[in-house]
């Protein structure tokens, strides 16, 4: 018996892995897909930052790279440069998108989909769980689609999710 499911289990294996996600799972972020110029303001103070976005290992996953460049400023007289990578993915269990960040600083944040709380042109992600960051930390990302060219991306942290960083970001042309 346990033979005869270990060999479906190795027959089924390879048509799995090679199907692609449902292509109507990845509407909702396919706005994403490009490249992006912003205009970031929060606790680091007033900087600029580049992004792009496109799918990678076959369609799998939207990956976001990110570069923001914060000038000298009175809270950061020497300014500060961050870097994050994003990566979106789908859950098929949980039939919801999830969401990692990987920070310059060494923070890695995955986030889930609130469903409650996400639109057609509204997406908000909570975090499960902060590795490399203080205890309890909880994060929540949101992506506001304002047209065709435009998102907003506000980043909230702990306790009550006080505003972090509110990015306006323009399609580059």
């Amino acid at each position: 018996m346990i033979g005869m499911l270990l060999m479906i289990c190795l027959a089924v294996a390879p048509l799995v892995a090679t199907q692609r996600p449902n292509a109507t799972n990845w509407k909702p972020l396919e706005f994403f897909v490009g490249s992006w110029d912003g205009k970031e303001t929060g606790t680091e103070g007033i900087g600029t930052g580049r992004r792009t976005y496109e799918f990678e290992l076959g369609g799998r996953y939207l990956v976001g790279k990110n570069r923001s460049v914060f000038p000298p400023q009175d809270r950061k007289p020497k300014g500060e440069v961050h870097e994050d990578w994003e990566i979106f993915s789908y859950d098929e269990g949980r039939k919801l998108y999830v969401l990692r960040q990987f920070h310059i600083e060494g923070f890695v944040v995955q986030l889930r989909q609130d469903i409650a709380s996400s639109t057609a042109d509204r997406l908000v992600f909570v975090s499960e769980s902060v590795e490399n960051g203080p205890p309890g930390l909880q994060v929540r990302a949101t992506y506001e689609i304002k047209g065709p060219d435009e998102f907003v991306e506000i980043f909230e942290v702990s306790e009550g999710f006080n505003v972090k960083l509110t990015n306006i970001w323009k399609r580059s042309r």
